[in-house]
């Protein structure tokens, strides 16, 4: 992978940190910030520039469907998050989109969390984890 090495004043610096989710790389953050919210609205980057998600695989062998959702249910505060599986693998909630299952789901519950552990694929009944055993 290319690296660009950059070295960032404290103005630079500062701003950044005003945009970090949860528990984001500086890189995450910038790839965010480039790729996906614009003017309050969530821009997917096209597609020959976003890589396929995390669930690429479950869709190819037919275990997950574009359009299926994600639920994890978060019993000490009884709330339940969602997030719907995109056609190209990514993970869309309601905070953002997202090509791994634990940044999507650790953005909605506020801190680091397995996501293939914990998100449960609602047609099956079964955590991704589960899903990519069947693989």
């Amino acid at each position: 992978m290319p690296k660009i090495n950059v070295t960032l004043d404290q103005d630079v610096y500062d701003e950044l940190a005003t945009h970090v989710r949860g528990f984001e790389t500086p890189n995450e953050v910038i790839r965010r910030l480039l790729f996906g919210e614009q003017d309050g609205t969530s821009r997917k980057p096209p597609a020959a520039v976003r890589r396929p998600g995390g669930l690429m695989k479950l869709i190819s062998a037919g275990l997950v469907k574009p359009g299926d959702r994600l639920a994890h249910y978060q019993k000490r505060k009884n709330e339940t998050h969602l997030g719907t599986v995109d056609a190209d693998g990514w993970i869309t909630t309601k905070l953002d989109s997202y090509a791994s299952p634990s940044p999507a789901l650790g953005d909605l519950v506020g801190t680091s969390i397995s996501g293939p552990d914990f998100w449960v694929h609602e047609r099956s009944g079964k955590t991704i984890n589960q899903l990519k055993a069947q693989l």
